[in-house]
């Protein structure tokens, strides 16, 4: 149970929103936080996660030499771990041990509708709170860049990443959300956190791994935002423009649309991009659903290609699989 419980704790740490504001007290100097970073220990308790392994040794002095993958994944055909990890993966620290592979994390959910169950759990933001939720810190981008007093922000993305079918995530997923779902008045509504005083911000592709957005007037909120909204940005473009009006053939998607029982080709997109549904849909997630939420034990399995190791090159998460078991009300889930 020990274990178990440090495993749901470092797997829930990237998503728990800051419940309490970080206090007046100033932010440190560069040379303070350098200072710090060189000479911090971790205690017992503390579960921390670093960008990149060469943040992990620069704050421990340790160094991950290799990486390794869960017995579930042997000979299952896939390419060696070190090839379905970025080339610098999040690393993360446990709370009181390295975990153990294996075993099933049994839960109940309540039907359909009870999506924010299952998602909690398996949502992966742009930036994320720190484990002391009083910091934003970089998650699914390795880093990024705040620009103009804060008018640009330059998002650095993660070399080598892979959606959970093996295909690459780069800064084109990002521009299919921007340009071809929020700002496509057919598939989606613009968010209203990436505007400025009623104006929109932009993005723009620098490179495969680069994306500028520009906002009218500094807008320093921006990347706080982020760590609550921007889960809903990762858009696989590889696999969702086959249902994209844009990118798809027409006569194809057409026949797709009337093989679904739809009448327009946003409502098949709507339907193929939530994964609930659709257990199809890649995602960058440590789990992936092998049911749609009509299933009265829904099955998620691990991600092979998620992007978190722990301190010692473990690929995550541990646990191999998660079983939600339908209950019929919240009296029986408890």
């Amino acid at each position: 149970m020990k274990t178990y419980f440090s495993i749901l704790v470092l797997l829930m740490a990237a998503t728990v929103p800051a419940i309490a504001g970080g206090g007046s007290e100033p932010e440190p100097t560069t040379e303070q936080a350098a200072q710090t970073a060189s000479t911090r220990t971790f205690d017992v308790g503390e579960a921390l996660q670093f960008s990149t392994p060469a943040e992990y040794e620069a704050a421990t002095g340790n160094r991950i030499g290799s990486f390794s993958q869960a017995p579930m994944l042997d000979g299952m055909g896939l390419p060696p771990v070190e090839e379905r990890l970025p080339l610098a993966p999040a690393v993360v620290q446990p709370v009181e041990e390295i975990g153990q592979y294996g075993g099933t994390w049994e839960r109940v959910f309540l039907g359909p509708s009870d999506t924010s169950n299952m998602g909690r759990i398996n949502a992966e933001s742009v930036v994320r709170w720190s484990t002391e939720a009083n910091d934003i810190v970089p998650n699914v981008l390795e880093g990024w860049q705040e620009l103009e007093n804060g008018r640009v922000f330059v998002f650095e993305l993660r070399e080598g990443m892979r959606w959970s079918d093996g295909a690459p995530f780069t800064a084109d997923d990002l521009l299919f959300w921007f340009e071809d779902v929020v700002s496509n008045p057919d598939v989606g509504r613009f968010p209203s956190w990436f505007t400025v005083d009623g104006e929109r911000g932009t993005m723009t592709k620098v490179d495969d791994y680069t994306v500028r957005i520009e906002f009218p007037a500094p807008y320093g909120y921006f990347i706080r935002i982020l760590a609550y909204r921007g889960d809903g940005m990762l858009y696989p473009m590889h696999y969702l423009s086959q249902f994209h009006a844009d990118y798809a053939d027409a006569d194809e998607l057409a026949a797709a649309v009337s093989e679904a029982g739809l009448d327009e080709w946003f409502q098949l997109f709507d339907d193929r991009e939530d994964q609930w549904t659709n257990p199809d849909r890649p995602t960058l997630g440590p789990w992936v659903p092998r049911q749609d939420r009509s299933a009265t034990r829904l099955i998620m399995e691990r991600n092979p290609y998620f992007w978190k190791v722990d301190v010692e090159g473990n690929q995550l998460p541990y646990i191999d699989e998660i079983a939600f078991n339908l209950a019929e009300s919240d009296e029986v889930a408890t």
